[in-house]
């Protein structure tokens, strides 16, 4: 994650740390992240939340974060970019990304927490080229001693892989290499590339808005003290509610693969694709619709309460 420094001091913000940091309210409006399905590397951030968690807690986590973004940027650039510019004051990127020229400008911080992922970039020849020794020549340079260093200038900012190259920017936890210090399963990610990232488009980046209205709710209900026992379960009822990720953690295993894999933007969608999606997003109404009824009704009997304090 990258946040701003001055923008934290002008909103009278602390130092996120950690994932479970940015899932406070305090942040609420304060954060930026672009959608997996526009971005790889997002898409393995979001992943990561899965796989670390678990397919229901992780659903949680980013539910609770959407409830805390100020926006979802078009490209993952926009992410380090945006704290810059002090949009928003913090932003979920990778670390190239937010010592990028424009970030940097905004004199960024970027915080590698503990449960980080580390995913490594690819090199390869094309089976089809035509100039096969050079290639391999460039291949070979790039495992070099001579060309590991140079990922580590200003200007490309990647970690070596080479471990006498890279033991001082990765964190204790990682000592035993790349790929360590978290279990990733990158089989499962690419299986079920086009769930993840239709559900997230569904359920975080078009109810963004509803999101943010819905975690504020229940924040300011939670901070009240005295609630009866009807509107004590109601609350709960709505957290565990809007927690709820669209699609169980069974049905997701179980679920044609056509409709897990990646869906690609330039080809029409199939008919089991479309009342798929239309599932999906008939789910997520139907929870936000019970949540917003489940608060209303706890609200009115709060305040009256309150009256008599």
């Amino acid at each position: 994650m990258v946040y701003s420094p001055a923008y934290l001091h002008q909103h009278k913000l602390p130092i996120p740390y950690n994932w479970d940091d940015l899932l406070k309210p305090v942040y609420s409006g304060h954060i930026g992240i672009t959608s997996p399905s526009r971005s790889g590397t997002t898409h393995l951030i979001v992943e990561m939340f899965l796989q670390t968690y678990g397919w229901d807690k992780g659903w949680a986590m980013l539910s609770k974060l959407g409830g805390n973004l100020s926006t979802v940027t078009a490209r993952s650039f926009g992410v380090a970019s945006g704290v810059a510019q002090r949009r928003f004051g913090i932003g979920i990127t990778i670390d190239f990304l937010a010592s990028s020229q424009d970030a940097k400008n905004g004199e960024n911080v970027f915080i590698m927490p503990a449960d980080a992922a580390y995913i490594p970039a690819s090199i390869a020849i094309l089976k089809d080229a035509k100039n096969v020794a050079n290639a391999e020549k460039f291949v070979d340079f790039i495992f070099s001693e001579n060309g590991q260093k140079i990922l580590r200038l200003p200007t490309i900012n990647r970690i070596p892989v080479l471990a006498r190259l890279n033991g001082d920017l990765l964190p204790k936890s990682a000592s035993r290499g790349l790929m360590q210090t978290v279990q990733f399963n990158p089989d499962l990610s690419a299986e079920r590339y086009g769930l993840v990232n239709l559900i997230f488009d569904d359920f975080i980046v078009r109810r963004r808005a509803t999101l943010v209205r819905l975690w504020k709710k229940i924040a300011e209900l939670e901070a009240r003290q005295r609630l009866d026992a009807q509107s004590s379960f109601s609350l709960e009822q709505a957290r565990q509610l809007l927690s709820k990720p669209p699609l169980i953690v069974y049905d997701a295993v179980q679920l044609n693969e056509a409709l897990k894999a990646e869906w690609p933007r330039s080809v029409a969608r199939t008919s089991a694709q479309d009342d798929f999606a239309r599932q999906i997003r008939h789910s997520v109404e139907h929870n936000l619709l019970t949540v917003e009824k489940l608060l209303s009704s706890v609200s009115p009997v709060i305040d009256d309460l309150w009256q008599y304090r």
